[in-house]
């Protein structure tokens, strides 16, 4: 029960940020809830390429190769690995350098084999309860993304994790 529960927690605040890029860049034209939003693995048009949830292929072999979600301007050749996760709420700074780590090396391969100008790692680390480091709101700046999202993904994190106590304690 735990392994969904936690995946569909991580899964609801990526789907509010994948859903306004992929709006913000004209891939979609319909908001929807987040909670009924189904990304799909790629999206794209001449000037962006959004993926969900998608391996990257490179010529060597790189462990951490599967961001949440990848957004590439084509016409700034900039990408954005973009990594969600929902820690303890004492692992909240920790896990923001977890991530930058985490996908250094991938970001090298990407801006050499895609010849981007520019990769960007960006982490969205909020907590179970909702704590967010500082960084986040500069993750949404890198972005161009709104403030509200900041809280709509705490809300959306808080009321799974309400659900997941709720599931425990009935069981």
């Amino acid at each position: 029960m735990a392994g969904t529960s936690y995946t569909d927690r991580h899964n609801e605040a990526g789907k509010i940020i994948h859903q306004k890029l992929a709006l913000d860049c004209h891939l979609i034209t319909d908001y929807i809830p987040y909670y009924q939003y189904a990304p799909k693995t790629t999206l794209e048009d001449q000037h962006f390429r959004i993926y969900w949830d998608n391996p990257i292929q490179t010529d060597k072999t790189i462990i951490a190769n599967r961001p949440d979600i990848v957004l590439v301007n084509k016409g700034t050749k900039e990408t954005f690995l973009i990594d969600v996760a929902i820690p303890n709420d004492n692992n909240v700074e920790a896990k923001y350098n977890e991530k930058m780590e985490k996908y250094t090396e991938l970001a090298t391969e990407v801006k050499r084999i895609w010849k981007q100008n520019k990769v960007h790692i960006i982490p969205f680390i909020i907590s179970a309860t909702g704590i967010t480091p500082s960084s986040f709101k500069y993750s949404l700046s890198k972005l161009n993304l709104p403030e509200d999202i900041h809280t709509k993904a705490q809300k959306a994190v808080i009321i799974k994790t309400a659900s997941l106590i709720r599931k425990f304690l009935n069981t």
